[in-house]
């Protein structure tokens, strides 16, 4: 069983899902980048190829605890609890990219006002673009 309960094999389908996200953009580079709904660290850890510092939160403090553990190795890589639908004030304009994979079907309902929001409040540049690997891209 992972830290969150869920069965072993849940990690082989994790990470077909999570290959997309990190390499939608394989050649960019990016100051900072924030994980949001980061689970146990999974795609923080392959961020960190692309960032100069990548912050993952999670609102599930075994998870947190987790990631730490599992990438204490990274020096440009933290963790941090916190709530995606309250996150600190602290985080206003700091990153270059917000990534929210694997954590939107938690969100019911689903309110693209508020993830917007949140979204144009940390962002270092005013832009709003999600992006669906395999599938389509939103702008708004």
């Amino acid at each position: 069983m992972s830290p969150m309960g869920i069965a072993r094999n849940h990690d082989v389908h994790y990470r077909a899902k999570r290959e997309p996200v990190v390499t939608v953009e394989n050649t960019m580079t990016f100051g900072n980048i924030l994980d949001l709904g980061c689970g146990v660290g999974l795609v923080s850890q392959k961020l960190t190829k692309r960032a100069e510092h990548v912050l993952g939160i999670d609102i599930a403090a075994a998870a947190i605890g987790h990631a730490r553990r599992r990438g204490a190795a990274f020096t440009n890589l933290e963790f941090e609890p916190g709530d995606i639908l309250n996150l600190s004030r602290s985080l206003d304009g700091r990153f270059d990219l917000v990534v929210i994979a694997d954590v939107l079907y938690y969100l019911s309902p689903l309110d693209t006002t508020v993830l917007k929001s949140a979204a144009l409040r940390i962002a270092a540049r005013s832009s709003w673009q999600p992006c669906f690997p395999n599938s389509q891209s939103i702008a708004g």
